[in-house]
């Protein structure tokens, strides 16, 4: 059995592309998985973590700790997550020539030409151009992404698509506590992801209030902008809830009648989006709602499962509360098209082709 080397600078807890990608591999290959947080009991992977705390050099002891363990560890293939698996691969590469090398970047880094980059997408951009011509296999999250990096880098053949396509496991190990808020009347969204100010929800909380209509938004996740909101919202339309794990967001947002989501076009990876929320939601059986954003827009209209806001929040509560039985036939056949067996398919080809 050959064996794969992965890591990902990130929780697995919190990480569903990443745990698609073990529970995949894993079925055929030793594997061996490195990420920071708490350990993650995984069937037949070997799962081990960094969880110390260094402030900035986090990142810099991250790597050390990868290199400790990947370069002192026979294997076949070493597999890198997101941009933060640049510069460590490129560094492992120099030393260790004689395994197979697969990156997979979760986002784009680059920008259309004139456009200024921040110090943060420079560093890791000069690494991701560094390693992008060399490894064996690099992956992307959807098709237009795979295009877009083989222009910019000229790559001789486009990256592997493997579409962001989440499906929320069943589960009930937090249903009783998200009961409580099951037997509202009221309308409710929900939004689960990074609180953070690029996303506007303020814009769309503020929209919620001015509606006047009975609704309830439910806030699922963290980050830096959530105090801010907690602190101006201190409204009951408005529930702030931590992260959840990602075997526990089913039991909470099947007790919702729509989702939300937004990408703003500020760069390209936002407007070139690979959504996983799309198809959480849409396994749950709840359409989405959005701000404009090409890609989204796309989705929606193509299969009937989202709705774009624009000045018509009345309107769209109405319809989506007259017509739960289309909407729900509409998710289920946009799920039995863009189910993870196909792209677990393509991910196991990149392996197999090695054996």
């Amino acid at each position: 059995m050959k064996k794969i080397q992965m890591f990902v600078y990130n929780d697995l807890k919190t990480d569903a592309r990443v745990m698609r990608t073990i529970e995949t591999l894993s079925k055929k290959y030793e594997l061996v998985v490195y990420s920071i947080g708490e350990k993650k009991e995984l069937d037949g992977v070997e799962n081990s973590t960094f969880n110390k705390k260094y402030g900035r050099l986090n990142y810099i002891m991250f790597i050390f700790f990868i290199l400790r363990k990947v370069l002192v560890t026979k294997s076949d293939y070493v597999y890198g997550h997101d941009y933060y698996a640049c510069l460590p691969i490129h560094i492992l590469m120099k030393f260790k020539k004689n395994n197979s090398y697969i990156y997979d970047a979760h986002e784009l880094l680059f920008e259309k030409e004139g456009e200024v980059l921040s110090k943060r997408q420079r560093f890791f951009l000069k690494f991701e151009n560094k390693i992008i011509n060399k490894v064996d296999k690099t992956i992307s999250a959807s098709k237009e992404r795979s295009l877009l990096m083989k222009e910019y880098y000229h790559l001789n053949t486009l990256p592997v698509t493997i579409n962001n396509v989440s499906i929320l496991p069943k589960s009930n190990e937090a249903k009783n506590y998200f009961s409580q808020y099951s037997n509202s009347k009221s309308f409710k969204i929900v939004y689960a992801g990074v609180v953070s100010k690029s996303r506007e929800i303020d814009k769309f909380i503020q929209e919620i209030i001015d509606s006047q209509l009975d609704i309830q938004l439910f806030i699922i996740g963290n980050g830096d902008f959530k105090q801010e909101l907690m602190e101006k919202y201190d409204n009951p339309k408005v529930i702030f809830i931590d992260s959840l794990p990602y075997s526990q967001l089913r039991s909470f947002i099947e007790f919702c009648d729509a989702g939300f989501l937004n990408y703003p076009m500020v760069d390209l990876n936002n407007t070139y989006c690979a959504s996983n929320k799309v198809y959480e939601y849409a396994s749950v059986g709840i359409s989405f709602l959005y701000y404009f954003n090409p890609t989204i827009d796309q989705i929606a209209n193509d299969n009937g499962i989202g709705f774009l806001v624009q000045n018509n929040l009345p309107e769209i509560v109405k319809h989506i509360s007259q017509h739960k039985k289309e909407i729900k036939n509409a998710t289920n056949l946009f799920i039995s098209k863009n189910n993870w067996s196909i792209e677990e398919a393509k991910l196991m080809s990149i392996f197999l082709g090695g054996d």
